[in-house]
């Protein structure tokens, strides 16, 4: 993962606010479907790739911990999205940390996946909402030939 550039970017904002709005309005209303990564435009595709490389250990000093507790709005919400169509769409949602942690570190490597599969000649086998958290999936990986994946 690419290591965000704090000094020229606030990357942390990108997800929060006005953006996280938009988010939600194009992506997250839309169901689970929407957040898969294949279903995603590259835009916000980017975005939750960045929130993810915000999350990377080290990334963050000390003295900005409590900023970077807000910038995984647009991950947590794509990954709950997620979590209550896969439970039934239930009215309250209980999940541990840890479980939620797994999820969302299943959903980034998704979405590099994803990034590597539409930037790379090689094609790599989407998930889908039933194996999308499953840590045991296998990802199948192919070179793309002249008519594509």
């Amino acid at each position: 993962m690419r290591a965000p550039d704090r000094c020229t970017h606030d990357a942390w904002r990108d997800m929060h606010g006005t953006q996280f709005a938009q988010f939600s309005a194009e992506v997250l209303r839309r169901g689970a479907a929407a957040v898969l990564p294949q279903h995603l435009p590259d835009r916000w595709l980017d975005a939750l790739l960045e929130e993810a490389d915000l999350l990377a250990p080290g990334a963050w000093g000390p003295e900005e911990e409590d900023r970077a507790q807000e910038c995984c709005a647009g991950l947590l919400g794509a990954v709950l999205v997620v979590l209550m169509a896969q439970r039934g769409h239930p009215a309250q949602l209980e999940v541990t940390v840890s479980t939620l942690m797994n999820h969302l570190h299943c959903y980034i490597l998704a979405l590099a996946a994803e990034r590597v599969s539409r930037d790379t000649d090689i094609c790599l086998e989407p998930p889908t909402l039933a194996n999308l958290f499953d840590e045991a999936r296998e990802v199948r990986g192919r070179r793309r030939s002249a008519e594509g994946c």
